[in-house]
């Protein structure tokens, strides 16, 4: 169906890349994290032969994805990184029993950011289309088959492969980029549309959609009523960073909020996403909008609007800024510190309406178990255990299996854990970051959690799982600007 991917395994289960999600520039590989994909490589190699298994199906086996971890933390130990680390066992990477119950699904999972364009994104936003063909596309090149194919990563069938057949994902949140109604990559009919294929499946609340409503734009908060009564939408989505400074805004600030708050409630819509940290480079926003991308304004905002939950996208996180301990002394104004500060002048802690969303933001961590471990440890810390959500960008990152595997075995060192005061990532937490603390938010009763895990259920999704599963075919790719050169024209187009 989607045809042969990658026959001489030659990409990683568990993808460390420089992709972005388009909304700021491509961080480089270093050396460090080059070795390791080498030295994965090369582990992997060795090890398809030793249990004389073929190197695709080596890298699409519970094997492969270990020994790909297990290469990862020799090179991470080598180069110093030792806040943190994936369990592995070292045998998992050649005992296929060993790896299978190590890596087999364990928790429900109920990722709150993904995405994915509509059919005629292209040519909606033939910039975005350049960025992720890695070069320009005219008018000639829309059918030519290497960009429709690519059309097809990133559309809605893809999605359905790559969340719900190449993934552990059991529920999702589909939301929406920057933009205004009329540029949106992906409209609220063509999201509404996915959904109902999802559902058709009559798998349940599998797929839940945001409505794209920013409160600085009139004719989105004007039809708040229309767009919660037609497409159903779960939550709102909106960044307070915009592209132009005259459609950024403060969460704190009254004039604007007071009555989007007050439409979005009447219309009994109670979670408001918020797009915080990863700052637009100056190519594709104004720079005098960069400033709201900080966090400072959510724990006052929080305060006052305590009948809403604000579910801070990426907990604020700026790829540049190398994560570290929180400290109350010292600049926060930008960061996931910016975050943490707030709430707590704020006087909010663990258990209030403020909610750390991981998404993007693991991904870039995770090949920096360091940083990992500070990023995860903080956000448990000050956030809560019952305050992080789960989410992985995806598709921007391609399937978000990797993710979930990396988080799946992560742990904070015994070190970091007495020096920073952060807790053991335990199965207990995980559940709850992975799904369970969404799923109370987004009003997912427990036996419907169990009914939507149940790895034996006979629902039609769960069918057409069993089926794929016989004959795997994850492409293991990551889709989107790569270079800085491949952001930077993606962001002249789109100026242009």
């Amino acid at each position: 169906m989607w045809g042969d991917h990658d026959p001489e395994g030659r990409r990683l289960p568990i993808k460390v890349d420089s992709a972005t999600n388009g909304e700021t520039y491509p961080i480089p590989l270093n050396e460090r994290h080059k070795a390791a994909n080498r030295h994965a490589l090369d582990v992997a190699g060795e090890s398809a032969r030793a249990i004389g298994m073929g190197r695709r199906n080596f890298m699409m086996s519970a094997c492969g994805a270990a020994a790909t971890l297990l290469a990862f933390n020799d090179i991470n130990k080598a180069y110093g990184q030792t806040g943190g680390s994936w369990k592995v066992p070292l045998d998992a990477g050649k005992d296929s029993s060993v790896a299978q119950e190590l890596l087999k699904k364990k928790h429900f999972i109920f990722d709150v950011q993904t995405h994915h364009f509509g059919r005629d994104w292209g040519n909606r936003n033939r910039s975005w289309l350049s960025a992720f063909a890695q070069r320009k596309v005219t008018d000639a090149d829309m059918g030519d088959p290497e960009i429709i194919k690519l059309l097809g990563w990133v559309s809605g069938p893809n999605y359905m492969k790559d969340v719900f057949l190449d993934s552990y994902t059991d529920v999702a949140v589909l939301t929406f980029v920057p933009s205004t109604e009329e540029t949106m990559p992906l409209s609220h009919s063509e999201a509404s549309e996915t959904r109902d294929a999802v559902q058709a499946l009559q798998s349940g609340k599998r797929l839940l959609l945001h409505g794209r409503i920013n409160p600085t734009m009139e004719r989105d908060v004007k039809n708040i009523g229309e767009i919660k009564e037609k497409w159903g939408v779960s939550a709102a989505k909106t960044y307070t960073q915009f592209l132009n400074s005259g459609l950024s805004f403060w969460l704190d600030d009254h004039r604007v909020m007071d009555r989007y708050v007050s439409e979005l409630l009447r219309n009994d819509i109670r979670i408001i996403c918020v797009h915080k940290g990863l700052p637009f480079p100056s190519e594709i926003a104004t720079p005098d909008s960069k400033p709201y991308m900080s966090a400072k304004d959510v724990g006052p905002a929080a305060r006052t609007y305590k009948d809403m939950a604000f579910v801070i996208y990426h907990s604020a996180f700026v790829p540049e800024l190398a994560e570290g301990p929180y400290s109350d002394r010292g600049p926060a104004d930008i960061g996931t510190n910016s975050l943490i500060r707030s709430m707590r002048q704020a006087g909010l802690g663990p258990g209030s309406n403020v909610y750390a969303e991981i998404g993007a933001s693991w991904r870039y961590v995770m090949k920096d178990p360091n940083q990992a471990a500070h990023f995860i440890g903080k956000l448990l810390k000050y956030v809560g255990e019952d305050n992080v959500v789960w989410g992985t960008d995806s598709l921007f990152f391609g399937s978000p299996q990797d993710q979930i595997l990396a988080f799946q075995t992560f742990h904070i060192s015994e070190e970091y854990q007495e020096r920073y005061g952060y807790p053991a990532i335990t199965d207990e937490i995980r559940a709850k970051v992975f799904g369970l603390n969404s799923a109370r938010l987004y009003g997912i009763v427990p036996s419907q959690v169990k009914a939507l895990a149940d790895p034996g259920a006979l629902d039609p999704l769960r069918r057409l799982q069993n089926v794929y599963a016989e004959r795997p075919n994850p492409s293991f790719q990551t889709y989107g600007p790569k270079t800085r050169s491949q952001f930077l024209r993606m962001a002249k187009e789109e100026a242009g």
